[in-house]
């Protein structure tokens, strides 16, 4: 494991600001991290960064657009842009975010944004073919991230709800049967840890695609009934799973102290 210089984009995001906190207790790795964002950096700034990093982490996305077109605009093109500032660097390993919305089946099917993102797939996907690149990626489709710092009323139902709940704000449920799968911070940045040091877990028959190893399942009724359950007793069951000790460490997290 030769990486030295590590980029970060969607620095400021959720998942990137939790992966650079993790990169910097990485003291015996010496890491040069560059954190690159929309709003923070200069646009030069970024052809620097990709002339000289070993890795990326692509986690810059558009979720939640004004406009459907951008989409494509921050999924597609900014990938685009990083892909051609890096053709003269590219013995280089590149990471995407993606989402299991890319799949396009079930009630993703109409998913706009997962259009984009697998469009972001087939862009990257196409760039390590070709013969005169020495790239390695790895796309993550990834579900439903949680954990403490989640945005809430963005894109995120669990925050939203473990928000509403601990301070007893209203919220609605469509559907309690709708199954989630869902992926904490900290197993998420356990998983880029081990793809920094070449530990990635692939997905098998797969050439391109890999996967975060620790994952749950659940209803949205099991997950609102829980977070009631915290609310009420202010602990977790007798015989809690590590599912159920995550989502009460996430749902304290949106309990806001009173003043005296």
């Amino acid at each position: 494991m030769n990486y030295k210089n590590i980029l970060v984009t969607g620095a400021q995001g959720f998942a990137g600001k939790n992966l650079i906190k993790a990169l910097k207790l990485r003291a015996d790795l010496n890491l040069n991290i560059f954190a690159y964002s929309h709003n923070l950096n200069k646009p030069d700034e970024l052809e620097e960064f990709c002339s000289s990093c070993d890795l990326i982490f692509n986690f810059a996305g558009v979720n939640r657009p004004v406009n459907n077109e951008d989409f494509i605009i921050g999924n597609v093109k900014f990938l685009a842009e990083i892909l051609d500032k890096i053709k003269k660097n590219n013995k280089i390993k590149i990471m995407l975010a993606s989402s299991v919305q890319a799949s396009l089946t079930g009630r993703f099917a109409n998913s706009e944004y997962g259009r984009s993102k697998l469009e972001a797939e087939k862009l990257l996907i196409n760039y390590a073919s070709n013969i005169n690149n020495k790239a390695e990626i790895f796309i993550y489709r990834l579900p439903n991230l949680a954990g403490a710092g989640v945005r809430p009323n963005y894109n995120s139902a669990i925050a939203t709800f473990c928000n509403a709940i601990a301070n007893n704000l209203e919220y609605k449920i469509t559907d309690r049967n709708i199954m989630l799968e869902i992926v904490f911070i900290e197993d998420l940045v356990c998983e880029m840890l081990n793809l920094l040091d070449d530990k990635a877990h692939r997905l098998e028959d797969e050439d391109f695609y890999y996967y975060v190893p620790v994952s749950y399942k659940a209803s949205l009724g099991e997950i609102v009934d829980l977070l009631n359950y915290f609310k009420n007793y202010n602990r977790v069951h007798e015989n809690a799973g590590e599912f159920e000790l995550k989502l009460y460490k996430m749902y304290l997290s949106y309990i806001k102290i009173k003043e005296a």
